[in-house]
């Protein structure tokens, strides 16, 4: 365990000086930049406006999230006042994740690389006015949004950031390379990388880890690559769901066609997300082998479901255009 000498008094003073309506607007934006928020953020452009975008932005944070974690593992350097034992004073966020928050490590800040390299790479890929605009308002609002709750150093966000950017660089230089050679792939080697690899990693990181809590975010990124690559294979070859609202001559019936696509979307992926939680959590703990197992069958469902499930019930309630059905 490193103890770097990041500044702790700016995170006091902040933790000092906090407001509440502040406060919850950083809440807001640690949750958009946390897992979850990008699961919404995701799916919602995979349903409402390209899939192949959607589908990279997940490999950009999965590639991301893999770097980050590893490199806190690495480096081993616990958050502000967990070695004082009075992180539960100083912190301003939920009581359900503090514990999970504590044991895990700070630098970089995970919230901090993942914005950036999703919000640029967001905006190289699109390059329209909103993504212009939305690029540093995410980038230095989940940033900062994690020394102002306590849970990160200044110098964690910073790092963050750089690393995040370092990412960016090399995705776009190289992200078509990837889809050329991917394009070439048979089905059949596609399905196979899709579940071989996360089960190497799935096994590798197990052993070497002992199945402990560290491995865990490699078996949640192995799942979602896994359901996700494969929903998106078999949605194009059975489906070919077209997301595009352009279909639609109205303003009301472009928004009514994509709330009502958010809304059974969600709650098809939510039930997946927390009834298999409490299901695999029943049947074994996250650090054991069939724990590990579990946890990436959840999340490649979760991926499976937003890919496939969510456009197959959309075409069978009408969510589509009639083109389609």
């Amino acid at each position: 365990m490193v103890d770097l000498p990041w500044n702790l008094g700016i995170i006091k003073w902040l933790a000092a000086h906090r407001i509440e309506w502040l406060t919850n607007i950083f809440l807001v934006f640690t949750f958009l930049g946390d897992e979850m928020g990008y699961i919404l953020i995701v799916i919602s452009i995979y349903w409402l406006y390209s899939k192949r975008l959607s589908v990279r932005l997940v490999m950009a944070v999965i590639t991301t999230t893999l770097i980050n974690h590893s490199l806190k593992l690495l480096i081993r350097n616990p958050r502000p006042f967990v070695k004082e034992g009075t992180y539960k004073d100083n912190w301003a966020i939920s009581q359900s994740n503090m514990e999970d928050t504590a044991h895990s490590f700070s630098t970089p800040s995970g919230h901090a690389q993942g914005s950036s390299t999703f919000w640029w790479y967001l905006h190289l890929k699109v390059k329209s006015r909103l993504t212009f605009v939305l690029l540093p308002i995410m980038i230095l609002m989940i940033g900062i949004s994690r020394p102002y709750l306590g849970v990160h150093y200044v110098e964690d966000v910073i790092l963050g950031w750089i690393v995040g950017f370092i990412i960016v660089i090399f995705l776009y230089r190289y992200d078509e390379l990837v889809a050329t050679w991917w394009n070439r792939q048979s089905k059949m080697i596609r399905y196979v990388i899709a579940i071989a690899i996360p089960m190497i990693v799935l096994l590798a990181v197990g052993f070497i880890s002992g199945f402990s809590s560290d491995g865990t975010q490699y078996i949640t990124l192995a799942g979602i690559f896994t359901g996700v690559v494969l929903g998106y294979q078999l949605e194009g070859d059975q489906i070919d769901f077209d997301p595009s609202l352009s279909a639609y001559s109205t303003l009301l019936q472009k928004l009514g066609i994509a709330i009502g696509r958010l809304l059974i979307g969600i709650i098809i992926v939510g039930l997946m997300l927390v009834g298999l939680d409490q299901l695999f959590t029943a049947i074994a703990a996250d650090d054991t082998l069939v724990g590990y197992v579990l946890r990436w069958l959840r999340y490649g469902l979760v991926g499976f479901g937003g890919t496939y499930i969510a456009p197959l019930v959309f075409r069978a309630i009408k969510l589509t255009p009639q083109s389609e059905a």
